[in-house]
């Protein structure tokens, strides 16, 4: 029976890096599309933590990441899975690159479920921002000096990025700014990030 290593080796040498990002952004894009237009595919995809968070519904430790709030959410995402996932994939291949995006969805998602008292104020999670941060942290790995654009217009090295990335979501979280998004994901998803690449 194939390795999962194997089945992952086989599906990115038949993607190059421009269509495996391709894929994942036209999933991401088709899903919340769909989500938008539909409730029932928001409940059944988005990782609802107002009840009490549970491995009921496995999916979703995924899933949350497919679905967006609106269309300014979804296209930040995609612009900067884009942007930062072009670099990422060059340095370290397709496997990798799966690896760490995906590790920056799971960890925080599983994270709420083991743990419930991280998600603070936060009564859902949905959008792909966490598997974003982790290719943050996977280039102040990689790429310590590169150059990041933050919100588009101060630069900033990646290692800068990922140290402010988690203080401000630490800060966030606790002080509970901006409650509707969960911050402490995203310093998750960065630290898992970080973590792969190291490993």
């Amino acid at each position: 029976m194939p390795s999962l290593e194997y089945a992952l080796k086989l599906f990115t040498t038949i993607f190059t890096e421009k269509t495996l990002l391709a894929a994942v952004c036209t999933a991401i894009i088709i899903s919340s599309l769909l989500g938008f237009m539909s409730h029932r595919l928001t409940y059944v995809f988005i990782l609802d933590c107002a009840k009490k968070p549970s491995l009921r519904y496995t999916w979703q430790i995924i899933t949350y990441a497919l679905l967006h709030q609106n269309l300014v959410h979804l296209t930040g995402n995609i612009a900067s899975l884009i942007s930062l996932g072009l670099p990422v994939f060059k340095l370290v291949g397709g496997i990798m690159f799966i690896k760490i995006f995906f590790a920056g969805i799971i960890l925080p998602s599983l994270s709420v479920i083991l743990l419930p008292f991280l998600k603070g104020s936060c009564n859902y999670f949905l959008g792909a921002s966490n598997g974003v941060t982790a290719l943050i942290g996977a280039l102040a790995i990689l790429k310590p000096s590169s150059t990041l654009l933050f919100f588009y217009a101060f630069p900033v090295t990646m290692s800068e990025a990922f140290v402010g990335l988690i203080i401000v979501s630490f800060a966030f979280h606790v002080t509970g700014i901006f409650k509707s998004v969960w911050h402490l994901g995203h310093a998750l998803g960065a630290i898992a990030g970080a973590t792969i690449v190291l490993i």
